[in-house]
């Protein structure tokens, strides 16, 4: 027996995520149009629900890092979850949701040629499956995605990330980082609090 998650979000993410989740604990597949989702943790579960809440789970980091690495606007969701017993036969278990339209361009691939000939590519998706892990061990990154996940992000969701990101590295290691200046933190936090 084996689990499958169909996930639904925007075709030209999806497709650059499972291109850069290939190899990995949790990867992301195209079948006949549909993107499915394959997680190793998913093989202890025997029931549907639990299957369901673990890709949940799952989809909601990979969606906050969608969001956050390839500027995606549409969030990623769980669609159908399956079984696919071993003579084949495929138990499909769904909960409906409303379905709706976006257009956007995707973003660029960069290919660098080297003076030798040899040629190194680089996507936007390619970081998602490793920060998928981190997510999956780690609940400080779990949760900032899970807030960076909100279809819009009001000055409280902005707040609430950065104090996630400040809780859990410090705001002397923010600046000695060079991920923002003392008074950017400062303006940051008197605009959203005025």
């Amino acid at each position: 027996m084996e689990w499958e998650v169909e996930i639904i979000g925007d075709l030209a993410d999806l497709r650059m995520l499972s291109e850069a989740m290939r190899g990995a604990d949790t990867t992301i597949g195209e079948r006949d149009g549909a993107f499915i989702l394959h997680s190793t943790k998913f093989d202890s579960l025997q029931d549907a629900n639990d299957v369901r809440a673990l890709a949940q789970e799952i989809v909601t980091s990979l969606s906050g890092l969608s969001r956050l690495i390839l500027s995606t606007h549409r969030p990623i969701k769980v669609g159908h979850v399956a079984m696919v017993r071993d003579d084949g036969i495929k138990n499909v278990f769904m909960q409906l949701e409303p379905a709706t339209i976006h257009l956007r361009a995707s973003l660029v691939s960069i290919s660098v040629t080297r003076a030798d000939g040899t040629v190194e590519h680089h996507k936007p998706a390619d970081p998602v499956g490793d920060l998928l892990e981190v997510a999956s061990q780690d609940s400080v990154v779990a949760k900032a995605l899970r807030l960076r996940n909100a279809d819009d992000l009001s000055w409280v969701e902005l707040y609430r990330i950065y104090e996630v990101v400040e809780g859990d590295a410090s705001k002397s290691h923010i600046v000695a980082s060079g991920w923002a200046q003392n008074s950017e933190i400062r303006r940051f936090k008197h605009t959203a609090n005025s």
